[in-house]
């Protein structure tokens, strides 16, 4: 209560212990919601996003980069407009209160919803780098 749905997904990851980061690495996505009439991606699927970045992402130039993050937020991609039809804010919660469910946006589901497809995906992830650091160790 009283987060958005993008803060609500990165602080669940690290609750779960799927992300090792401080907690306060939630104040990083006070505003990437999906800021409703504005086209912009789901909190959630920004949640997501930054978390597979946490966890796969490089942060130098010319960082090492071999294409599984990538990989896996395409996956997340698919799989999240397969299960809801979009991935834009607007298109998944309305753009007026009519539109709305009690007055409220409605976005636990969504954040229920990535929250265990992105804990699924870091696992798998962590699997390909162990069975490739396995592969090179015999080589």
């Amino acid at each position: 209560e009283g987060l958005s749905c993008s803060q609500s997904t990165v602080r669940l990851l690290i609750e779960r212990g799927v992300l090792n980061l401080p907690i306060e690495t939630v104040k990083l996505m006070t505003y990437l919601h999906g800021n409703k009439k504005r086209d912009a991606h789901c909190g959630a699927v920004n949640g997501a996003a930054v978390a597979l970045g946490a966890e796969f992402g490089f942060y130098e130039v010319g960082g090492h980069h071999d294409g599984r993050g990538y990989a896996l937020m395409e996956e997340f991609l698919q799989a999240f407009e397969e299960k809801f039809g979009n991935v834009r804010c607007q298109e998944l919660v309305g753009k007026t209160i009519s539109e709305r469910v009690d007055g409220q946006w409605t976005c636990a589901e969504y954040v229920v919803w990535a929250v265990d497809k992105v804990e699924e995906l870091i696992k798998k992830g962590r699997e390909m780098e162990a069975k490739e650091y396995a592969d090179n160790w015999d080589e």
